[in-house]
């Protein structure tokens, strides 16, 4: 190789920009020693190590270069790259901020500090900098589009909308932005967003989670050609799960219960040994209920994988769910002890057989290792009053812990918001995994949606939410929902379910949430005598068997909210006949900044 350091260099910087990173590091290594003070080798070095992915080579690399040029705001920008790799945001944050000192009209120094700032959650401070940025600099397209993905995670879409829209004022072939604008009309059901992901599938036709998400935007419109793209990819690779499982919900969605697995079970035909496409196939049988046949699924798995814990426990659980506690039994028998995710399952399947010593026991563990976990909390609480358990009145007989109220909105509020809902109702079957029966349900977050007559409805819901969270009981620690009692609540997940005749909802959780709920909007007209359609809190699912009572039954009005801890599985009894209309939502921890 040729000695002279100049040459070597130059070497090393054509290699760099040619992706041939090893050769890079090869003409590196020979001429740091040759130029011992020179900050650019031991520069290039930490940029060459870090694409190879070595990151410990990359860190010691940059510290030598800092030691020889300290104020150099590039190498500071390039150092802070390596650390946000590595997962130390607070460090990249500082060698960012550093370059910015070092360099104020460092735009992308500024630009990583605010994505940086995004990443931490301190939302506050993101959008600060991106200001300051773009006034700075309000050509920077990247700018534009970072800071539109900053206010989507913050929930605010509009303003998301439009700064991904002047991105594409200034470069209109920007595909991220693109991506963004598409992706914020879906989720507030914007009638543009078809068209919106279509532009964006010119610019990127192989981005997959666009392929998905055209599908389900195109099939929430009534497209009966939505998922020939999707179908069409999925041809071409069978193996790739996430597309499978989108496809299949789709087709579930638009009422083909029968072959809704269709391209899923060819490609396991195919694919016998593809874990990927196994655990899509039981999960989708088990958000259609099929219980048994995700136990048999698991253990044909098995005859590929061997006596896989995971897919044992599965085996066990679906089992158990299908009312096979023969088969259950056998199978916990043989798992070993600190098989991942033992607990909850076999706690219900304790709670089965009656042997409530030793589903205490498990669940002790469970809520031990994960205080906040809603699933041990809500079999906890049908335990404790199964067995009598004095601690039942604390979890769950507080005064406050359920409340009933009227929102109070006016006739023609009420009027357009009912119309609306029936409008978005478009699917002809349930969605997979979800507690209805009979009935249809929104996709994304309803409170997203632009239609200004959800307006209202959402102002009397944040209401009526700070109204419940007053009236709580004190403050308590060790209380899954008054651990929360002074902390900031936010709105989560929002969404409509529209039943029909014997539609009811099976006894559930919402497991990420801390406070559920129920709004009435529409309900059919039965002889209250009957509580055809009223709601049940605290009734235990069907497959534990448990001998418990509801706590309270709520009679479905239209205008009548009911909030109640998350952790309280409810579901609502079958009526006859007529429509029942209602929102729901669930209220978590605020995130901060």
């Amino acid at each position: 190789m040729n000695q002279d350091p100049g040459a070597l260099y130059s070497q090393a910087e054509r290699a760099f920009q040619e992706g041939r990173f090893a050769d890079a590091r090869r003409s590196l290594v020979a001429v740091e020693p040759l130029v011992p003070g020179h900050p650019a080798i031991p520069h290039m070095r930490g940029l060459v190590e870090r694409r190879l992915g070595n990151h410990e080579e990359s860190q010691s690399a940059f510290r030598r270069a800092i030691r020889l040029a300290p104020d150099d705001p590039q190498l500071a920008n390039n150092h802070g790259n390596l650390l946000s790799d590595r997962g130390d945001l607070e460090a990249a944050l500082g060698e960012y901020d550093r370059a910015v000192q070092l360099s104020p009209g460092f735009a992308q120094a500024r630009l990583n500090a605010a994505i940086t700032l995004r990443q931490l959650g301190r939302h506050a401070d993101a959008r600060a900098a991106f200001q300051e940025l773009v006034r700075r600099e309000p050509g920077d397209v990247a700018a534009w589009n970072a800071w539109g993905v900053l206010e989507r995670e913050a929930g605010d879409l509009d303003r998301a909308a439009e700064l991904f829209a002047r991105a594409l004022e200034l470069k209109p072939g920007h595909v991220r932005a693109a991506k963004g604008l598409a992706g914020v009309a879906r989720l507030q059901g914007d009638p543009a967003a078809a068209s919106l992901y279509a532009r964006a599938a010119r610019l990127d036709p192989q981005d997959r989670g666009l392929i998905i998400e055209e599908a389900e935007v195109r099939a929430a419109d009534g497209d009966p050609r939505a998922t020939e793209r999707l179908a069409a990819s999925i041809r071409a690779d069978p193996a790739w799960a996430q597309g499978q499982d989108a496809l299949a919900r789709i087709r579930w969605e638009q009422g083909d219960s029968d072959g809704f697995l269709d391209e899923l079970e060819k490609a396991l035909a195919q694919m016998p040994a593809n874990a990927a496409l196994w655990a899509r196939y039981i999960g989708m049988l088990v958000d259609a209920g099929r219980f048994r046949q995700a136990a048999d699924a698991a253990l044909a798995a098995r005859t590929h994988f061997g006596d896989d814990p995971g897919l044992m426990l599965s085996e066990a659980a679906y089992a158990g769910l299908a009312a096979d506690h023969e088969r259950a039994e056998r199978l916990f028998s043989r798992l070993p002890r600190d098989t991942a995710g033992r607990a909850l399952p076999e706690a219900r399947h304790r709670i089965r057989l009656a042997q409530f010593e030793r589903a205490s026991a498990l669940l002790d563990r469970s809520r031990a290792a994960d205080p906040g976990s809603i699933e041990a909390w809500s079999l906890t609480e049908l335990l404790w009053r199964a067995t009598g358990d004095e601690r039942s009145s604390w979890l769950s007989r507080q005064p406050g812990l359920v409340r009933q109220q009227e929102l109070g909105l006016g006739e023609e509020e009420w009027q357009q918001a009912t119309m609306l809902l029936r409008e978005i109702h478009k699917s002809r079957a349930r969605p997979l995994g979800q507690s209805l029966r009979e009935g249809t349900q929104t996709r994304h977050r309803l409170f997203d949606r632009r239609e200004t007559a959800l307006g209202p409805l959402r102002t009397a819901v944040e209401s009526a939410i700070r109204s419940y969270v007053e009236a709580l009981p004190p403050a308590d620690p060790e209380h899954p929902l008054l651990r929360h009692r002074t902390a900031g609540l936010a709105l989560a997940g929002s969404w409509s379910v529209r039943l029909a005749a014997s539609g009811h909802h099976v006894s559930h959780v919402h497991p990420e949430g801390v406070i559920s709920s129920a709004c009435y909007v529409a309900v059919p007209d039965l002889d209250s005598a009957s509580r055809e359609g009223w709601l049940e809190l605290g009734a235990p699912p069907r497959d534990l068997d448990l001998p418990v009572e509801p706590l309270a039954l709520v009679q479905p009005r239209p205008g009548r909210l009911v909030l109640f801890p998350s952790y309280l599985f409810h579901g609502t009894r079958p009526f006859r006949s007529g429509e029942r209309l209602t929102v729901a939502f669930d209220v978590t921890p605020a995130k901060p900044g």
